[in-house]
C-alpha cells in the first residue's frame, strides 16, 4: 500500500508542479514477470517536442529489489543564458 502511495505522491500534479509548470510524468513498477526493461525519451531517436521542458521518471522496486540504470545514449539539450 505505502508503494502505490508513494508513486502516487511522486507523479502528483503537485509534484511535477513543484519542478516545472509543465513537466511530465512517467512511472516504472517492478513486475514479478519482468525484471528488466527499456524506456526511451519520447520520439527518440528524434529530438523530443519542444514543447516538452520536463519529464519525471520515477523508477519504483518492491522490497529487497535495487533499481539500476543504464544509460546507453544520455545528451541534454545546451542552457539558454538569457
Amino acid at each position: 500500500m505505502r508503494t502505490l502511495l508513494a508513486i502516487a505522491a511522486c507523479c502528483s500534479i503537485f509534484m511535477a508542479h513543484a519542478i516545472e509548470k509543465d513537466c511530465k510524468c512517467y512511472q516504472f513498477q517492478s513486475s514479478r514477470s519482468k525484471k528488466f526493461g527499456q524506456f526511451k525519451s519520447p520520439m527518440f531517436p528524434r529530438p523530443h517536442p519542444l514543447a516538452i521542458s520536463c519529464m519525471l521518471y520515477v523508477f519504483v522496486a518492491d522490497q529487497g529489489e535495487i533499481v539500476r540504470l543504464q544509460f546507453e545514449h544520455f545528451e541534454l539539450k545546451p542552457r539558454i543564458h538569457g
